[in-house]
């Protein structure tokens, strides 16, 4: 699909390809319905979801703000988290989910001691 280039204006000048190829990316990124959250759960109907917000954990509910867009900051926060805990107390994960127009979708398993699930999310 070509694209007509709109004409020069004094106040807004046309975009360099790279520039135009760079907002492109930008928006895509924006609109990535992706998100990553930090659990700890202990059963499929047990899981806290932390909320860097309010620095509370948040059981069987996973609110807007404890979403994080990019993978690396929730796996540096998870690693902050786990330094002062006792290592039979660091169940933290970072697992990936989609958010929806009414709530969120987990998309990964959580594996702990040898066992892997979903966890489940309380009905609104």
């Amino acid at each position: 699909m070509k694209r007509e280039r709109p004409k020069p204006d004094d106040e807004f000048p046309l975009l360099t390809k790279r520039q135009l190829a760079e907002l492109e990316r930008r928006v895509a990124d924006a609109m990535d319905p992706v998100r990553y959250v930090i659990v700890s759960s202990f059963l499929p109907k047990f899981s806290l979801f932390y909320c860097p917000s309010d620095g509370m954990f948040v059981m069987n509910e996973i609110p807007d703000t404890a979403l994080f867009k990019r993978k690396a900051e929730a796996l540096a926060l998870a690693r902050a988290l786990k330094c002062g805990q006792p290592k039979r107390a660091r169940r933290l994960r970072v697992i990936q989910v989609k958010k929806t127009k009414r709530s969120v979708r987990i998309l990964e398993e959580v594996q702990v001691d040898g066992r892997t699930w979903k966890p489940k999310l309380r009905r609104k």
